[in-house]
């Protein structure tokens, strides 16, 4: 975290593809900036973001999906987003050892520009951004994150939500009470 308590900025790849069968993607494509540096997101998403290339490095995965960008909300501990998990009984370390016990470890140490963002997480910040328009905000908030990753339906964050005890429904109701109290 900078001195400010935002993400830092860095990078993260695309997915590629390296074939003649353009449904065949693979790590390591051109980097973008990571968290976005623009203002579509706010302070506490980018910070999720963060933290979700976090996991992905500290499991030796080469990629951030969606599952990732659950760990990272709840890692991040800001927003509305990851409040709503707390409220549910979601923690850094119950979330982060129900990941690695979901998803494994790899086998070799990757560097955080190595970590792929994969095209199922891209549609998740895709459909954040398009909920905060709805709302008429202007940048997504760990809140839209969340939503997007309910509204998406990826198996393994319903499966990651049910390890650590919390039913997929009940967080849509919960985010949609503290947004109505804000």
């Amino acid at each position: 975290m900078t001195s400010e308590g935002a993400a830092p900025e860095r990078l993260i790849r695309t997915p590629t593809i390296q074939s003649r069968d353009p449904f065949t993607l693979v790590p390591g494509g051109p980097a973008i900036l990571w968290p976005p540096g623009d203002d579509l997101f706010t302070a506490d998403a980018k910070l999720g973001l963060a933290r979700a290339q976090d996991e992905a490095v500290r499991l030796a995965h080469n990629h951030v999906g969606p599952v990732h960008l659950l760990v990272g909300i709840v890692c991040a501990d800001e927003g509305l987003g990851g409040r709503a998990l707390r409220e549910l009984g979601a923690n850094s370390e119950r979330t982060r050892d129900a990941l690695a016990s979901l998803m494994g470890h790899g086998e070799a140490r990757i560097a955080p520009d190595e970590v792929t963002l994969t095209p199922r997480s891209q549609r998740v910040l895709d459909l954040a951004m398009g909920r905060s328009r709805q709302r008429g905000e202007r940048s997504a908030a760990s809140e839209d994150v969340l939503l997007a990753l309910l509204d998406e339906g990826e198996h393994f964050t319903t499966q990651l939500l049910r390890a650590v005890g919390i039913d997929p429904a009940d967080v849509h109701t919960r985010v949609q009470e503290l947004m109505d109290t804000r």
